[in-house]
């Protein structure tokens, strides 16, 4: 009820300390912000090599290799790499 409101205690910065407050979780927010589309940026980058990193099907060659590898990618069952 606003009766009860009326005698509750609140205590409050002076204007100047709340401006630095606000403009404190402001920067905190737009710093999140940033990270943010550098985060959706930076895995969207991984998707696209991914895609490029491994042989469309069938192919046996990725578009994009590490230097200093070559030839074709050999197909085996998972069982013949355990043994």
């Amino acid at each position: 009820h606003n009766s009860d409101l009326k005698g509750v205690n609140l205590l409050f910065p002076i204007k100047e300390e709340q401006t630095k407050i606000g403009n404190f979780f402001k920067q905190l927010d737009d710093t999140i912000a940033l990270h943010q589309q550098e985060l959706t940026t930076l895995k969207q980058t991984k998707q696209g090599f991914l895609q490029k990193m491994f042989p469309k099907e069938g192919k046996s060659v990725p578009e994009v290799r590490f230097s200093g590898f070559t030839g074709d990618w050999e197909q085996r069952k998972l069982r013949e790499m355990l043994a």
